[in-house]
């Protein structure tokens, strides 16, 4: 018969599962508005990508979008799976 270890036996100096380290109002702040600036963001982008404008190229909006549709596709990527 197999044995059934405690939960505490897998962890590091006997560390709780349930400690989180505390977060700081002003950076949950912080992060929440990360969270929504990158939302607009993408839908800003979105939007400005499925514009049929013949000129879009020459556009400054269209030239910004695109280059934040980059950065959030490269932050994306560095994102755990």
């Amino acid at each position: 018969m197999y044995a059934i270890k405690p939960a505490h036996a897998f962890l590091k100096n006997n560390m709780s599962i349930e400690a989180k380290p505390e977060i700081k109002p002003e950076q949950e702040k912080l992060t929440k508005l990360m969270q929504e600036l990158m939302t607009e963001c993408t839908n800003l982008t979105i939007k400005v990508a499925s514009c049929k404008c013949e000129k879009k190229e020459q556009c400054k909006v269209y030239k910004i979008a695109k280059r934040i549709a980059e950065i959030i596709d490269e932050i994306n990527e560095l994102r755990p799976r």
